[in-house]
């Protein structure tokens, strides 16, 4: 029987995937949504996403797509200013 190898993207290939930029990626690794590897370590350590991974991400996306939106599901913040114009408030 064959040895399953997981597979790896390149942080653009991913993005290709999802039709995001790099930097869509990069937040989506940052926030713990997007599952990934660091090879090396430090601010210079690179990348990579599981397939497996990318995958997981597109089926909680299209779940939560699909899912029927309530008030109680959207989540508002409270703006900072108040709503009227920043240059009257000030």
């Amino acid at each position: 029987m064959p040895e399953s190898r997981t597979q790896y993207l390149l942080v653009a290939e991913a993005a290709d995937v999802l039709r995001v930029g790099r930097r869509a990626v990069y937040n989506l690794v940052a926030e713990g949504e997007l599952g990934h590897v660091r090879l090396g370590s430090g601010p210079k350590a690179r990348i990579r996403i599981p397939v497996s991974a990318l995958d997981e991400f597109a089926h909680r996306s299209e779940s939560l797509a699909r899912a029927p939106r309530t008030a109680e599901s959207v989540a508002v913040e409270p703006r900072a200013h108040g709503g009227g114009n920043p240059k009257e408030e000030a």
